[in-house]
This record gives structure tokens, sequence and C-alpha cells, in this order.
């Protein structure tokens, strides 16, 4: 990790009605980055909130309007490598500057960070920028963050619930047998720090913790952001993520049970996390539950060796949501219309609607401080 004390800006000024040249000193960190990846380097320059302007390599000059004299001005300059695609954010200056009237030339001195935090794609702590110079950037490589996969082979299980099953809603059914391929799918459920490798490399507005912390939190994301992060696995690793059919999902949950729980007729305070002030089939009470989620695998997995299968956060599939069973519910939806399935229930549900068989539905750009994700990796 390291810091550039900080770039000279000269801005030479003609009429006030004539664009205005920017021409930055170009600090030798990306001077040298340049000299190994050429025009894949490329830099954006936004004064006082215009439309980015964008440059590749070292060699560049921008002509902006709308200098104001006599008032502050806003400057913004990032700097980018393109990479498999996508655009790798490598550092950025932001600074407020000041011109009087009839100035002709000024000069504006900002600092210039390529620390790790906001510009670092493998969330390592070390900047994307200095582990370019130094080729150990495992983003220019193989991907590092990849999710832990669990293989499962194909099988046959009776999707939905009886018509016996306590607190069952009627868009549980009808019960049927459904038969799905062998495929993966990821032990944990996605977690902020995989998701900010995704929000950093793609320039995209991070995620909301809701004050609850990072890392190995459960990301909280909507369909349409989990989808995005998908497809961006898929481009970055060369393989084929998605997210899961319900079948596919209830599959992995019941892990070749029949039973309302992977867990069997009950679910207890110790073995998910749910709201435990309720009970489901005389499970005991938990009169003081965290209402939060908690990191990802703090209690035990399923048979199939999956955790969080039941509670901590609802889980995005990839299946539009209808009132009953009809062939949705093993395939994956086109476009963006039409209501997605969530599975699973959350921290703050009671166990009921941690069944394997209960269903959610919310409009693809629904997020929330209990929606999230996992994904699978479709085998070829």
């Amino acid at each position: 990790m390291f810091r550039l004390v900080c770039i000279v800006l000269c801005v030479l000024v003609a009429a006030c009605s004539q664009p205005v040249e920017v021409q930055p000193e170009k600090p030798d960190p990306i001077v040298q980055l340049a000299n190994k990846v050429g025009e894949s380097l490329y830099v954006t320059v936004s004064v006082n909130g215009t439309d980015p302007q964008r440059f590749s390599g070292i060699n560049w000059s921008v002509k902006v309007s709308g200098i104001i004299r006599g008032a502050q001005n806003n400057i913004d300059i990032a700097w980018y490598e393109q990479f498999l695609d996508y655009d790798l954010l490598l550092a950025r200056q932001q600074q407020t500057f000041f011109v009087e009237d009839g100035a002709s030339q000024f000069t504006v001195t900002a600092p210039f960070s390529s620390e790790g935090g906001e510009f670092d794609c493998d969330s390592d702590g070390v900047s994307n920028l200095a582990e370019r110079l130094a080729s150990t950037d495992p983003c220019s490589g193989e991907f590092q963050y990849e999710p832990d996969m669990v293989a499962l082979a194909a099988g046959c299980f009776d999707m939905g619930s009886p018509l016996t099953e306590l607190e069952r809603e009627a868009d549980e059914g009808p019960q049927k047998n459904v038969c799905v391929e062998a495929f993966e799918i990821s032990r944990f459920e996605a977690t902020f720090r995989e998701y900010d490798a995704f929000t950093t490399a793609t320039s995209r507005t991070p995620a909301n913790d809701y004050g609850w912390g990072r890392e190995n939190q459960p990301v909280l994301a909507s369909w349409l952001d989990a989808t995005a992060y998908a497809a961006w696995l898929s481009e970055v690793t060369g393989k084929n993520y998605r997210l899961p059919t319900e079948a596919e999902w209830e599959y992995a949950a019941r892990a070749d049970t029949n039973t309302p729980f992977s867990t069997g007729e009950r679910i207890e305070p110790d073995e998910a996390n749910f709201d435990g002030r309720f009970t489901y089939n005389g499970s005991q009470f938990d009169l003081f539950p965290f209402l939060q989620p908690f990191t990802v695998g703090t209690f035990d997995p399923n048979s199939f060796g999956l955790f969080d299968m039941h509670g901590n956060v609802w889980e995005w599939t990839c299946s539009r949501y209808d009132t009953s069973y009809n062939g949705q519910e093993e395939t994956c939806v086109q476009g963006t219309a039409g209501v997605r399935v969530a599975r699973g229930g959350s921290w703050f549900n009671p166990p009921k609607f941690l069944r394997s068989a209960n269903r959610s539905n919310d409009p693809p750009d629904f997020e929330g401080p209990a929606s999230g994700f996992r994904v699978i990796r479709v085998l070829e």
C-alpha cells in the first residue's frame, strides 16, 4: 500500500466562453503502469459534474467548458485499467478549486490516493495500482474469490409441501416429483467480501450493510444485482454461474429429506438464524434473538454440506413466481418482467417461513436488510 503525494493540474483559461484545457502531470506509478499495459489504461475526467470524458493511454489533455470564475469548481479524475472486459478502478483524484475573475492560468494541487479499500479489487488491503505495478494482482490472473462450491449429483425429490404440513401455504404446490441435473452450488450465501470485489471492479454502488459489517456477512442485494454479479463472475472466470432455479434450490435445501426442514419436523434457535420469539411445532423459544444477519456458516450445515439454507437471509432464485407450480419453478426466467421467487426465510422471520417448501416473492429491483442469494455453477 502506498500514497502518491500529489498531482499538479495546470489549467489555462482563455475567454470566459471558451473551453478550458486541463493537462494533469502524470505521476510516476501511472506512467510505469502505462508502459506495462499500454492502451488498456485509461482515464475519465469530469469538471463541475459534466459527463466524464474518456482518454486512453498516458498522453492526453482535455478541453472542458463550464469553469466558473469567482467560485468553487470541482474536478474528478479516475484512472482505470480495462481488464477482461470490465473496468478496474486503480485510483481517483477529487479536488475543489477556485478560479479568480480575470485569471488566465491557475494551478490545482490535489491529493492522489492509490490505497487499498475503495480501489482494492481482491479485498486484501493492497491497492489495485500497487499490485499491478508489482505484477502480483490476483485479478490479473485466476480470479481469487470464486465461491466455495459443493457438487450435487442429479436426483429426484418431492417438491412442495403435502396438504398435511403444519402452516402450509397455498402456493406450495401442487406437490410433485421433480428431477434435476447435477450442478454445483455455493456452500455459503454470497458474502460482502465476494460481492465487494464485483462492485469495485465494475465501479458499481456498494451494497448496503446496514451497519452490520461486511467481509463474511451475507451480502444484501436485489435480484437484478445478484444476477449481474453472477454474470460478472462468469465473465472473469470463464465458467457458467447463475442463480438456482426454485427446483434446484429446494433440492439443495431438502438434502434428501421430506420433512418441513432438513433438520426434521422442527427447527431450533441453535440450528438457524430466525426470529425465535415464535415457535413451530414445539420448537424452543428464544426470548432475546439477535435480529440481524449472522456471519455465514455460523450453524451446522445440512447433509449436503450447505450452510444457512434455512434462515439468515432470503435467497433469490432465477425463477418467476406464480401462485402454483406450472413449470416455471424448474426454469430461469428471461428478462426482468414479473416477480421473482426467494427461498429459505431470514433472520427476522418466524420459523414457519424457513420451511424447505415455503416461497416468497418480490420484484427484481427489491432490496432490503434480509434479501441475499447464493449461486450455482452449471456443469458443462
